[in-house]
């Protein structure tokens, strides 16, 4: 699952703050048990996690969803397990601070437009009669902007595994077909300069022609030979984001916040 961080404020007047935080407003409906709101014909409810993560329901009655019992191949609509007043539900989980929000979303969960006018919901009059806008907060590092460093040490690009440059070249030295990169998340390749040589020329024509399915490239650079280096993180797709694995052991609300904790993006555009 990947989450998506969103920078937020309140329109026609840009840059207006919401009146009262996001966490102070969600809680205060959850603790009244008043979240759930009907919008266009779709319930919606938000729900505290624990610390500054929320997850967010939407219901779903239109798709055909059945269970299936593995021992004797006998299935039902999943409709005929609810009790009255109880609907089938997708979620999406929300990491809230103060300036911005991280927002993963499942592929049958509410999106980060859905977000939006469910908070309007509540507190579009509280805010002046103003409409919430998120923003997708973007890495402060452009390909343009790393070519501006005289001196590139160590690179690490992930590409995504259904990238052309994976499937053509991977599968080849792998000896496996596409179809068995399915549970692949993504690859890495790392290449390393030998000791104090610059290997800017070598990135160059990949910096100025991003190929298809890069997620991530980290590069250890510096102004001038001699200097510390800093470690540029390149902007690839646009937007900063994280991936959870909602599979882990490790709890997602846990992930969300070591993530948010650690996101060096986030901190280099000052959140």
């Amino acid at each position: 699952m990947r989450t998506n961080y969103f920078k937020f404020d309140l329109f026609p007047s840009n840059g207006q703050p919401v009146v009262t935080s996001l966490n102070a407003s969600f809680l205060q409906l959850i603790q009244a048990n008043t979240q759930i709101a009907l919008i266009n014909g779709v319930y919606y409810s938000i729900h505290h996690v624990s610390g500054n993560v929320f997850m967010f329901l939407k219901t779903n009655n239109t798709d055909i969803i059945k269970t299936i019992d593995r021992a004797n191949n006998q299935y039902q609509d999943i409709s005929a397990l609810l009790q009255q007043n109880q609907d089938i539900a997708f979620a999406s989980y929300i990491y809230i601070s103060q300036r911005c929000i991280g927002f993963g979303s499942t592929i049958y969960g509410p999106k980060i437009g859905a977000f939006s006018a469910y908070y309007d919901h509540f507190f579009f009059n509280t805010n002046n009669n103003r409409n919430i806008r998120f923003e997708s907060i973007r890495k402060s590092v452009t390909p343009a902007q790393a070519l501006q460093f005289a001196h590139m040490g160590k690179i690490n690009v992930k590409l995504e595994a259904s990238s052309p440059f994976a499937i053509r070249e991977l599968t080849n030295f792998l000896g496996v077909t596409p179809v068995e990169f399915d549970d692949v998340d993504s690859f890495e390749i790392i290449i390393k300069p030998k000791h104090m040589k610059n290997i800017k020329d070598a990135i160059v024509p990949t910096l100025n022609n991003l190929p298809a399915g890069v997620r991530e490239m980290t590069i250890a650079a510096k102004q001038a030979l001699g200097d510390q280096a800093i470690e540029l993180h390149v902007a690839t797709t646009g937007g900063v984001y994280d991936i959870v694995n909602p599979k882990a052991n490790i709890a997602i609300h846990l992930q969300m916040s070591t993530n948010f904790a650690n996101n060096a993006d986030l901190r280099a555009s000052g959140y």
